[in-house]
């Protein structure tokens, strides 16, 4: 299973607040996550934006008004805590708090330490900005600006040698996604793209996985994780049950994505896992699937349905 991210509880209010009339690359600036993410937890939060001609889109005069303690909370506030923080509580977006502070002669100036410069020096190529930006704690816009003081660029990726992917075999099982990305000098989506198309793609437990885990346990059924059988590993087997733990967004849960797959990875698990069903039922199992939405959401449903049935074999 892959290493997913999970947003927080803040996270998601914060763009149920803010999505239909902020622009989606502030609010990936303000959560340190891709634009893409933003975009497809708000297409699972059933989110639209809010053109900008509508009555209610919030760029309006009256709306780029500040008040007396919006300016107050900034000018208290500003140089200790982050943008998100302060979006929260002025309810602007960090462009329009950033553009305010400049005009009230407020600086963030961060100085940069040796070694954050050697670390951007040395994982810039690997990791993307937003990632950067959470690590050594400074904004998108001051890693830009380092990085073209620096003088670093992207490095433009080759093809993969067969060097290379016979290494991804190797350590595929043994090594952590931030290790191989480390070893192979490619970056973390990279690895994952090639692991699904070499049909390797498997991760140790994730936090999905590990919830399921601790259900079985608090119940006391006895079970295997990560059990090989033939070319797949299932994340848990009971006896003759092999139950699949799915997320929502890398196994595309079609109560979330009503028009299908939108990624190239979810075209790519929807057939694996068609495929690993059929496999694992041609010999002798009966496999259950347990999606991320129904442990999460509807956790006591998943237990009172899946527990009992454990335990009557």
């Amino acid at each position: 299973m892959s290493k997913m991210k999970y947003y927080t509880e803040t996270e998601i209010q914060y763009i149920k607040d803010n999505y239909r009339h902020i622009d989606t690359d502030i609010l990936a600036q303000n959560l340190g996550r891709s634009v893409s993410s933003i975009r497809t937890k708000a297409y699972e939060l059933g989110l639209k934006k809010i053109p900008k001609k509508h009555k209610n889109y919030k760029r309006t005069a009256k709306s780029r008004i500040w008040t007396d303690e919006q300016i107050k909370y900034l000018r208290q506030n500003y140089l200790t805590k982050s943008y998100l923080d302060l979006s929260n509580v002025i309810k602007k977006s960090a462009k329009a708090i950033a553009a305010k502070a400049r005009s009230i002669d407020l600086i963030k100036n961060k100085s940069w330490t040796t070694t954050e410069i050697n670390f951007l020096k040395n994982n810039y190529p690997q990791k993307s900005v937003q990632e950067l930006s959470k690590i050594i704690n400074h904004s998108y816009s001051s890693i830009m600006t380092q990085i073209s003081t620096l003088g670093l660029k992207r490095v433009i990726r080759q093809p993969w040698t067969v060097s290379e992917i016979l290494l991804l075999h190797k350590l595929y099982v043994e090594y952590t996604l931030e290790d191989l990305s480390i070893i192979l000098k490619r970056s973390a989506k990279s690895v994952v793209s090639k692991a699904c198309h070499l049909g390797i793609y498997n991760y140790a437990a994730s936090s999905l996985e590990l919830k399921f885990a601790d259900l079985l346990k608090s119940e006391s059924v006895d079970f295997k994780e990560q059990c090989r059988c033939g070319k797949y590993i299932i994340d848990f087997v009971i006896k003759k049950y092999a139950i699949e733990t799915h997320g929502s967004y890398w196994h595309c849960d079609p109560r979330i994505y009503i028009n299908g797959p939108i990624t190239t990875v979810q075209n790519y698990n929807i057939r694996n896992d068609l495929n690993k069903k059929k496999y694992l039922e041609k010999r002798g199992y009966k496999v259950l699937i347990v999606w991320e939405k129904d442990l999460y959401e509807n956790f006591e449903q998943v237990k009172n349905n899946i527990v009992p049935l454990l335990r009557d074999q």
